[in-house]
């Protein structure tokens, strides 16, 4: 699998028609990547019939995404964690001064130091990927509660908001949604 891109294309009667073509098909040719092309209209039309899969199975897929809510990791250990190198870091601070002060080398406390701070970097970069992922979460449930009906056209907002990428297979393709929902439609 590669990445797809959209091509306009023009069909035998001189319209414009938007596919999407695999970027090794395109940039290699069909001997390298047998992958066939798809319609705008027909990854449109999956769209549709995912979302509308969702909508249909809300008392399943809040159940599920409640539970992928408890499932990460929660904000107040993030904190301690960092809290504790914060800690950490005023100690080796402290100490490297004292060791300064009497013209001792202090190196591998600064060393130290630097990998705390790297470990502090990454769990702040994870805290804040864990309360990304809890938003998309949550707007996924408000949306499924709140919609009354299914859709009975392609909405590109929608698709913006709560899709985050389709995965195309010979067979099937693969929604798979911001909230880390996955619906197989097939071809």
């Amino acid at each position: 699998g590669d990445v797809y891109r959209r091509l306009h294309r023009k069909t035998p009667n001189g319209r414009c028609q938007d596919i999407w073509k695999c970027c090794t098909r395109i940039s290699e040719g069909p001997k390298v990547c047998n992958a066939r092309q798809v319609s705008e209209a027909e990854l449109q039309m999956v769209t549709v019939k995912a979302i509308n899969e969702v909508i249909e199975d809300t008392p399943t897929i809040v159940d599920t995404l409640m539970k992928n809510i408890d499932n990460t990791i929660s904000d107040d250990s993030f904190n301690e964690q960092i809290e504790q190198i914060n800690n950490l870091l005023i100690e080796k601070q402290n100490e490297m001064v004292k060791l300064a002060n009497a013209n001792r080398d202090y190196s591998a406390l600064y060393d130290e130091s630097e990998q705390l701070r790297g470990h502090k970097k990454e769990l702040e970069i994870k805290k804040a990927q864990n309360i990304g992922y809890k938003r998309r979460i949550e707007d996924m449930r408000a949306f499924l509660n709140n919609q009354p009906k299914i859709l009975t056209e392609y909405d590109d907002k929608m698709v913006r908001i709560y899709i985050e990428k389709i995965n195309i297979y010979d067979d099937r393709f693969e929604v798979i949604f911001k909230a880390g929902i996955t619906v197989n439609v097939d071809r």
